[in-house]
């Protein structure tokens, strides 16, 4: 190999792994713990109760504390 090529293979590594981390990073936030969590343990849809917010407020005011850990946790 080239000096030139082991260079551009030498900062090409860290460089995808960057990229492959943000969308990883990315692609996990778009998901809702919230939502997950009332549909899959709580056989219910948290956007029907309360303000209608799947956020934890309102998962905690319908829930309780029961499912909260399992929402942060996502």
């Amino acid at each position: 190999m080239s000096v030139e090529m082991e260079l551009h293979v030498s900062v090409l590594g860290p460089v995808m792994l960057v990229i492959g981390t943000a969308a990883l990073a990315y692609l996990l936030g778009c998901v809702n713990g919230s939502i997950l969590v009332s549909k899959y343990i709580f056989r219910d849809d948290i956007r029907t109760h309360g303000s209608g917010n799947a956020g934890l407020t309102n998962f905690y005011r319908t829930y309780g504390t029961k499912g909260v850990v399992g929402v942060l946790a996502c």
